[in-house]
């Protein structure tokens, strides 16, 4: 069930770019003779080069010669034939499906000329002794399949369920050994989620499809009569009990966690109506990752013949269309609509139809590239468009352009236009870069965590977010999570050093940039002003200089002092650049004002933290000391150290059960070398570990005698209703917390206050308390996103010509 198994393939890379109104640099004025002179010298010198690989060539060529004629070339040659023959599975290949292996087993059989059984026999031969080698092409893939078919017939189960979640539904035409292949894999890769797989046969007359009736835990209807493909769909819809259907076809096999990654996109994706799955071809590469849709109703799939895992084909975006080979909707929201529109009989173009359908009931419709699914196309309809039910494909692109004509032309792009907005569908969308000097990892740094919360917002006031990482990292457990919020994340080796050649296609469709942290700021600076009218935003997450500069003064280091002086620069310079300045205090954000009176510059909180309940007393260990910190950083090292050296000691002579937990990660040799039978240095924690460790603890404390801005560490103690104890270090940037926190800085006086709190139940609930509500109303979701809606207009564009006179472009 695909629309457009053979839409439009688009070349892989980006397309070009449209003109741009930017501010290109100016070209060096040069005189005739000038140019001359230097004509003149690059022929000289591109004779030179040109005469020296003559004579390389010639020399090559006479080595090649007389290697092609020696004894040893020639006695290896079977040899080269087989190396290249299994190899030939894991080359490219411009046709789908169509492996190196797979053109090498059609010359063989031109050179061999062999009677066909014999050619059966020979190939068979072959693809048991080194099926990695033909994995991929479609002779192989047929033979697996019906050497496969008599065991999966014999083993296959499903578990029945009373009251399935989801309906995974399978229209069938015959292809027996096809199903079983399909039936396989969904056996082999079960759901979470409770699921009833239900076969419904569209009367093909084939008596071997009647053999799935076997199948124990399988629904098998057949249809009385044939009913034609979106007839057949709509029927065996009606027979679904789950809350989803899966309308899956039975030339796919699926992949590990593909329906769980689909259905978790109802959860986590506001106003989620459909969801499709990721195609790819059996040779691995791409078949779609999301459908475009142009003005004229044609169709591409996006991604097609790339290879998946590649930064713009691997994030949960918004799709024109998914290939109706396999997604997943509500039941209700199915039935809503009446299924399957007959106005495309007998098939194609009524996906594309049904999820236009779906977002003109203010739905959205999702692709998950998580959920990757092996389609062999063709194998159900073929790909002659001008043959059989295929023929129907052009007539229905016709019906389904003058019934969406008005929407067409108002949300799609002239065909083959603006790929880099299509491919998500942030046609009307505003669109913000954010850069920083890597992808995020909220559970490990504050920065990060505060750079994730940024981005959450920008997600949640529906702007389309793309990210760049200044390292150009894949990070396998943070950029897989920041792409299925539905960020696009630059990395690989198509992007290094790239970064210019991006602006060039997107410059003109950047609304805003959002930098973070100095050195990362000033790198990409340049180049943006050079190309971009984006809004340049900068969130600096604390001053640099300050915090170089108050390490320098403690250790009486003249070097370190002269260079906090070059950052300050650096962070001033950067300042005068931007439209906007963020940092998370008022202090901040004075200095900042103080210095260049024209720059905005606003307060945004750290976090953006939702509503939670803090762990009551009871339970606790009231003689546990929690100091939570990233070890990497040199503040949080110096403030373990000295919290040892000049508090702890002075906390066990009253309260000897005392226990220090350092709890974070990366915690350097002088870290580790601390932990004792009284102190443990946990090293990294999970998010919910952390949150046990503040439900438990009786006390925190953040001893930081040097740093700038807000430390993430106090937010987080008093989110979590944990009474704190901190320097006035640690309390840098945050108004009045002294009243719902103890603020000192001599070490006497810190001891006595944690002794207090371990002590005195009444003190200990009122400093919890106090301190959970400072939180909540500093740093709530609102708290941020108002902030940034002073500078950002998220209102959407009114068509997709965007109109650079309606944005703030102007």
């Amino acid at each position: 069930m695909k629309s457009n198994e053979n839409a439009d393939d688009p070349s892989s890379g980006l397309p070009a770019p449209a003109l741009r109104g930017g501010h290109p640099p100016q070209p060096k004025t040069t005189t005739l003779a000038d140019s001359a002179d230097a004509l003149s010298a690059a022929l000289i010198e591109q004779r030179g080069i040109a005469m020296a690989a003559q004579h390389r060539a010639r020399m090559l060529a006479h080595e090649i010669e007389a290697l092609r004629a020696s004894t040893s070339w020639r006695v290896t040659a079977p040899l080269r034939w087989l190396s290249r023959l299994l190899q030939g599975g894991q080359q490219a290949s411009p046709v789908p499906g169509r492996t190196v292996s797979g053109r090498l087993l059609a010359r063989m059989d031109a050179w061999l000329l062999l009677p066909t059984p014999m050619r059966h026999m020979l190939r068979r031969s072959l693809f048991r002794l080194a099926p990695f080698a033909f994995a991929g092409s479609p002779d192989y893939e047929d033979w697996k399949r019906r050497r496969n078919a008599p065991q999966a017939l014999a083993n296959l189960r499903f578990e029945p369920v009373d009251k399935p979640t989801v309906t995974i539904l399978i229209p069938t035409y015959g292809q027996l050994e096809m199903t079983l292949a399909c039936l396989t894999s969904i056996a082999k890769h079960p759901s979470r989620a409770a699921v009833e797989v239900l076969v419904v046969e569209d009367a093909s007359g084939d008596p071997n499809m009647q053999r799935l009736a076997n199948i124990p835990g399988l629904r098998f209807v057949t249809h009385p009569q044939n009913l034609g493909f979106l007839r057949s769909c709509n029927a065996a819809g009606s027979l679904a009990r789950g809350e989803y259907i899966c309308f899956l076809n039975n030339d796919t096999e699926v992949e590990a966690g593909w329906l769980d990654a689909m259905l978790s996109l109802f959860e986590s994706q506001p106003g989620c109506g459909l969801v499709g799955a990721q195609l790819v071809f059996p040779d691995g590469r791409l078949q779609e990752s999301g459908g475009i849709v142009w003005n004229d109703g044609s169709a591409w799939n996006y991604g097609r013949l790339e290879q998946p895992g590649g930064s713009t084909v691997s994030y949960v975006k918004e799709a024109d269309y998914c290939s109706g080979a396999a997604v997943v909707l509500p039941r209700s929201l199915f039935e809503q609509l009446g299924g399957f529109d007959e106005l495309y009989l007998p098939a194609y173009y009524e996906d594309t139809d049904l999820a236009f359908k779906v977002r003109a009931l203010g739905l959205k419709v999702f692709l998950q590239p998580a959920a990757r699914v092996v389609h062999h196309e063709g194998q159900s309809h073929g790909t002659d468009v001008t043959a059989g039910i295929k023929a129907h494909q052009v007539d229905n692109q016709a019906k389904f352009q003058a019934r969406w004509r008005e929407v067409l032309a108002r949300e799609n792009f002239p065909h083959g236009m603006q790929v880099h907005l299509a491919k998500d569908r942030s046609n009307l969308k505003k669109t913000i870069l954010v850069l920083d000097h890597r992808v995020p990892q909220p559970d490990r740094d504050a920065g990060s965590r505060s750079t994730r919360a940024i981005i959450d917002t920008l997600l949640r006031m529906g702007l389309s977010v793309k990210f760049w990482p200044h390292n150009f990292e894949f990070d396998p457990i943070y950029t897989p999570l920041l792409q299925q919020a539905g960020v696009e994340v630059m990395y690989g080796v198509q992007h290094p050093g790239e970064f210019r050649r991006w602006l060039d296609v997107w410059a003109e469709d950047l609304d805003y940039v959002l930098l973070n942290r100095p050195n990362v700021a000033a790198e990409f600076l340049p180049a943006i002003k050079a190309r971009s009218r984006a809004k340049l935003l900068y969130y600096g997450h604390d001053l640099h200089y300050e915090r170089e500069a108050a390490s320098a003064r403690l250790a009486a280091d003249d070097d370190a002092l002269a260079k906090a002086e070059q950052t300050r620069l650096l962070e001033t310079s950067i300042w005068s650049q931007v439209d906007v300045v963020y940092y998370p205090s008022h202090t901040e954000t004075a200095v900042v004002q103080a210095a260049l009176p024209g720059v905005t510059a606003r307060t945004m909180p750290l976090y953006a933290l939702p509503p939670m309940e803090t762990a009551p007393l009871l339970g606790r260990d009231r003689d546990e000391i929690l100091f939570v910190a990233g070890f990497g950083h040199p503040p949080n090292v110096d403030a373990a150290q000295w919290f040892v050296r000049e508090v702890f000691d002075l906390v066990l002579k009253k309260r000897p059960g005392a226990r220090l937990v350092l709890a974070g990660s990366n915690p350097t040799n002088a870290v580790r070398a601390l932990a004792s039978d009284r102190i443990e240095v946990t090293g990294y924690l999970t998010d919910e570990a952390l949150k046990g460790r503040y439900q438990r603890a009786g006390v925190a404390v953040v001893p930081l005698r040097f740093g700038a801005g807000v430390k993430g560490k106090v937010v987080e103690a008093l989110y979590h209703g944990l009474p704190l104890v901190m320097t006035s270090v640690g309390a840098q940037g945050l108004p009045d917390v002294e009243h719902v926190s103890g603020v000192v800085d001599d070490p006497i006086d810190m001891a006595a206050d944690i002794i207090l709190l371990m002590s005195e139940d009444d003190n200990w609930r009122v400093r919890a308390s106090a301190g959970s509500r400072y939180a909540e109303e500093n740093f709530s979701l609102s708290t941020m996103r108002q902030v940034l809606e002073l500078d950002i207009d998220a209102k959407p564009y009114i068509n997709a010509a965007r109109g650079i006179a309606t944005s703030h472009r102007q």
